[in-house]
């Protein structure tokens, strides 16, 4: 299974972002952004453990911009 972490500009977006992908039937954690840098808004990001673009498009959808993607 691909792991990976879409980042998200608040705790916020992260919370509301793991109810989205939960009515789209994703599992995922918010956690810390290992990589977070000013530039990039809040530390913060959610694991999945699917494809990253089928998460992505179903936070696009709940209105909630991923800011990157970390793999693996």
């Amino acid at each position: 299974m691909m792991r990976s972490t879409l980042l998200v500009r608040s705790v916020t977006q992260a919370v509301k972002g793991q109810q989205a992908l939960a009515r789209c039937g994703i599992g995922s954690r918010i956690v810390r952004n290992a990589y977070h840098t000013s530039a990039s808004g809040c530390g913060y990001g959610l694991l999945v453990e699917c494809n990253p673009t089928v998460a992505q498009g179903c936070l696009q959808r709940a209105g909630i911009s991923v800011t990157g993607i970390v793999r693996g």
